[in-house]
């Protein structure tokens, strides 16, 4: 018999998933046609700032080369993805 507490840390991810509701972000928000308003843009949500924080310190946590490598790995991607955004893929 599976315990109460396995089936509950099982079927709690399996609830949000199954509920969850596509965000639409970015889509017609505010100025989107300038380098100011993107350079800006990850400065302007909470949830913007948490995952810049949680990459910190998740880094700071793992030590060594991690503190330098997984922020600067995190912006980079960031980059890539708006120049794949630039280019409209």
């Amino acid at each position: 018999m599976i315990p109460a507490s396995t089936k509950r840390t099982t079927l709690a991810p399996i609830l949000f998933l199954v509920a969850a509701m596509p965000a639409y972000a970015h889509v017609g928000a505010g100025s989107t046609s300038s380098f100011a308003a993107g350079f800006a843009h990850p400065l302007s949500g909470l949830d913007h700032m948490t995952a810049m924080v949680a990459v910190g310190l998740w880094a700071a946590m793992k030590g060594g080369k991690a503190l330098w490598a997984w922020p600067f790995a995190f912006l980079g991607v960031m980059l890539a993805g708006g120049a794949l955004g630039m280019l409209h893929v």
